[in-house]
C-alpha cells in the first residue's frame, strides 16, 4: 500500500509518478482513494491527557486506565455500534483530531476545577 500526504508539489509529483508506473492488470486491480487529511491529536496532547488521568486518578483512588475510562464516559459522547446482542457503546479518544482533543482536555480541566482536584501544569508550550 502506498500512502502520502500532499503537502506541496514534491509530494504531488511523487504521487503522479507512482500512478504512471502502476501496471494495469485485470487480475490484480488497484484502488485509488483520495480523501481529506485529518490530523489526529498531537503527541503532546496525548501525553498531557495521561498526566491528567494519572493526577486525577491518584487524587480519587483510581488507576490511570480506569480514570481514563471514567472521564471519557463523563465528558465524551459514545460511539454506538450495532451488535447481534444489541447496541454497544464505545468511548475512545483515538479518533479525536487536534481541536477535538483540545476541547476534551479543556473539559477535563474544567471538571477537575469544579471538583477541586489539583492539576499539574501543561508541560508544553502552545494550545491544549
Amino acid at each position: 500500500m502506498i500512502k502520502t500526504i500532499l503537502r506541496g508539489e514534491t509530494q504531488r509529483h511523487h504521487a503522479m509518478t507512482v500512478l504512471l508506473e502502476l501496471k494495469i492488470d485485470p487480475e490484480n486491480l488497484q484502488e485509488i482513494i483520495v480523501q481529506p487529511y485529518k490530523r489526529k491529536r498531537s503527541e503532546d496532547q496525548n501525553k498531557y491527557m495521561w498526566v491528567l488521568n494519572t493526577a486525577i486518578g491518584d487524587h480519587l483512588g483510581y488507576f490511570k486506565q480506569a480514570m481514563h475510562l471514567e472521564l471519557m464516559k463523563l465528558l465524551l459522547p459514545p460511539i454506538i455500534h450495532e451488535c447481534p446482542s444489541g447496541m454497544h457503546e464505545e468511548y475512545t479518544t483515538k479518533h479525536l483530531r487536534i481541536k477535538e482533543m483540545s476541547a476534551y482536555l479543556e473539559k477535563i480541566l474544567f471538571w477537575a476545577g469544579i471538583e477541586q482536584i489539583p492539576i499539574p501544569p501543561k508541560p508544553y508550550e502552545g494550545p491544549l
